[in-house]
């Protein structure tokens, strides 16, 4: 079937008009992201402990200090993230310094040229009928609506590697070799932007070789190598944190625990996230007001949640089997990425990028469900499902809209801290805290965070090495109570309380220098 009765445009007219809701359909897209995105706008800091780093980075770029972590004592280099986010967060730092919201508004911004984009690559490889749905579910997508208002690298990785894959697209049909190498280009910098954008440069090597374009294929890889060996060196020589170290933990959060072996690796982390996505995760993305974010989901809505991911997955073997393409390769390679991730960290942030990939290939599974009643009748049942889709996640953009402006107790406690560290204590000082991102970016005091071992004795030698003034002990993460007070009860003698906020409880402590009474 050629491609212009796909699209239900096989006279003339049909294809100027098609051509014509195409070229209207990105702008359409992005009126309608931006209204969403103004009723669910967030002014406040998000409280991952990610989106404060990314702030305290493009800092240090402003100011000169390179990509560093400037909130502690002695500065040291950042190895785990790559820069091109941080850089672009340097930009907006030094036209409005220390505006939380700026960069906020930058980050939706790019969510809607990600949008934008969206609706320009998915009705170039897709029927109207299911790209066009697929366009405004992305756009009212709540999960990609709240990451487009929090300083978090998700966003801008999406927007790149929507447009990476639209012009990889547009060379394969034939739009000239500069289409290739603009997607190459975009996708490298998706890698600078996050690591797992080594999927993307993968899936389009993946499919070079599939096509027979061993040249192009070399020559694509040795331009990656030539971009990305110099930043790996880099991090190499500096040392420090890195993926691949907590990639071979069996918790990451435990960095004095057991590596992991690859009967663990396939028999549990594989298998729960396996679990996760396909029985929560995917349908969480898609069906918002359907499926809660929670981890033991009723049997009914664990089912809701397979379906949702089997329609998924038919769409994308539908598609594999008539003639696989660059996003199909993206979606497969990322999907086995995500499935390989330490499943402590699993779940729909990490699968965000995918998610106007799913939205298409939902509704393209759905299609293919649907054939059996006759084109007409898979269109209209296409059509049902998507202003089901839509409806959920326009109540859950509702819901957004009226959510209160306040913090959980506990992180409300945390930042009042924070807050009256800020008007209290001497510049100088330095805070040994939980989330110490977020602790610097509100107080501006230094910060560094205990160390995390059982040895009461190394946790509390560190605190007298990195010459801590101040401990904040929060009910906000099991780690204070499994390595933190431990240390602090066995040199009780060696502190003092200087304010506590009730309910629940949230102290500040003042270490007290050697000798002093």
């Amino acid at each position: 079937m050629s491609r212009s009765r796909r699209r239900g445009a096989g006279d003339p007219a049909g294809r100027k008009a098609s051509r014509r809701w195409e070229a209207y359909l990105p702008y359409v897209a992005v009126v309608l992201f931006l209204a969403a995105a103004l009723g669910t706008f967030d002014s406040a800091l998000a409280l991952h402990g990610d989106n404060a780093q990314f702030l305290i980075l493009g800092r240090s770029l402003a100011e000169g200090h390179g990509l560093a972590h400037v909130n502690e004592p002695a500065p040291s280099p950042h190895t785990k993230y790559p820069f091109l986010f941080p850089l672009f967060l340097a930009l907006i730092y030094s036209i409005a310094p220390g505006s939380v919201v700026a960069a906020k508004i930058g980050v939706t911004l790019v969510g809607a040229a990600a949008v934008f984009g969206a609706a320009r690559l998915l009705p170039r490889i897709g029927s109207p009928w299911i790209a066009y749905p697929s366009v405004a579910l992305i756009a009212l997508n709540p999960h990609i609506l709240e990451s487009s208002h929090e300083v978090m690298s998700e966003i801008p990785y999406l927007c790149l590697t929507l447009w990476a894959l639209d012009g990889f697209i547009r060379w394969e049909q034939g739009k000239g070799e500069k289409h290739l190498w603009g997607a190459v280009a975009l996708a490298i910098a998706s890698y600078f932007v996050r690591t797992v954008g080594i999927t993307l440069i993968g899936a389009f090597l993946l499919i070079l070789v599939v096509r027979k374009r061993f040249r192009s294929a070399v020559l694509v890889g040795a331009v990656f190598l030539l971009c990305a060996v110099p930043w790996a060196v880099r991090n190499s020589s500096i040392g420090g944190e890195s993926y691949l170290r907590q990639f071979s933990l069996v918790n990451p959060y435990e960095p004095e625990g057991e590596r992991i072996t690859i009967g663990r690796f396939l028999g549990v982390r594989v298998k729960e996230n396996v679990e996760k996505y396909g029985t929560r995760e995917i349908a969480r993305g898609l069906l918002p007001t359907l499926v809660p974010d929670q981890r033991n989901l009723p049997t009914h809505l664990r089912v809701l949640g397979a379906a949702v991911s089997l329609i998924v997955l038919l769409g994308v073997a539908g598609r594999l089997a008539r003639r696989p393409g660059a996003m199909e390769a993206y979606a497969v390679v990322y999907l086995l990425v995500c499935l390989a991730w330490p499943e402590v960290w699993g779940g729909l942030r990490f699968l965000l990028p995918l998610l106007p990939f799913l939205a298409f290939y939902g509704l393209e599974g759905a299609h293919t469900l649907l054939q059996w009643g006759g084109g007409a009748a898979a269109r209209a049942g296409v059509a049902a499902v998507a202003i089901f889709l839509l409806y959920s996640a326009a109540e859950a953009d509702l819901v957004m809209a009226n959510r209160p402006p306040e913090y959980p107790q506990p992180w409300a406690n945390y930042m009042a801290v924070a807050d009256w560290a800020k008007e209290n204590t001497p510049a100088e000082s330095v805070f040994c805290v939980r989330k110490p991102y977020l602790f610097f970016v509100t107080s501006e005091r230094r910060t560094v965070v205990y160390l995390w071992s059982h040895d009461e004795d190394k946790v509390f030698e560190k605190l007298v090495a990195d010459g801590v003034d101040y401990v904040v002990i929060a009910p906000i993460s099991g780690t204070t109570a499994r390595y933190l007070i431990p240390a602090l009860e066995k040199y009780r003698d060696r502190f003092e309380m200087v304010l506590k906020v009730p309910e629940p409880d949230t102290f500040l402590l003042r270490m007290k220098k050697e000798g002093e009474a």
